[in-house]
């Protein structure tokens, strides 16, 4: 009789976890192919692993919901949670009211408008 010990289930999570990761690298390459390159294969595999393993703190668990964390770091900067610079992000996640997908909403919200408001900026100079 075969059964499952373990280190058969470790293996399984290890494998479905480096499919999903592979995936991941894939779409980062295709969106931020220049950004892909210019990190080359190790580091954007760590980057990568890095903010799903922060998304996933953060109770993001669907791989669409994963995915928009990951891109979170190519858009605003790889440690936007803590960076000074996107200190407004740092409002948002601590919001204990908004569920995981909610405060991933506003981030990409916020963002918009945030941009909105440079690009409206730089019009808006003689």
């Amino acid at each position: 009789m075969f059964r499952l010990r373990k280190e058969h289930l470790a293996a399984f999570e290890a494998y479905v976890v480096n499919l999903f990761l592979g995936r991941v690298i894939a779409h980062v390459k295709a969106v931020w192919p220049a950004e892909s390159a210019e990190l080359g294969d190790p580091a954007l595999g760590e980057l990568v692993r890095s903010a799903v393993q922060r998304g996933s703190t953060l109770g993001l668990s669907t791989e669409h919901d994963l995915v928009r964390y990951v891109d979170l770091t190519f858009i605003l900067t790889r440690d936007f949670e803590t960076n000074p610079l996107a200190g407004w992000t740092r409002g948002i996640l601590a919001d204990r009211l908004l569920s995981p997908r909610m405060k991933l909403d506003r981030l990409y919200q916020r963002m918009d408008d945030e941009f909105t408001m440079i690009e409206k900026r730089k019009g808006a100079k003689p």
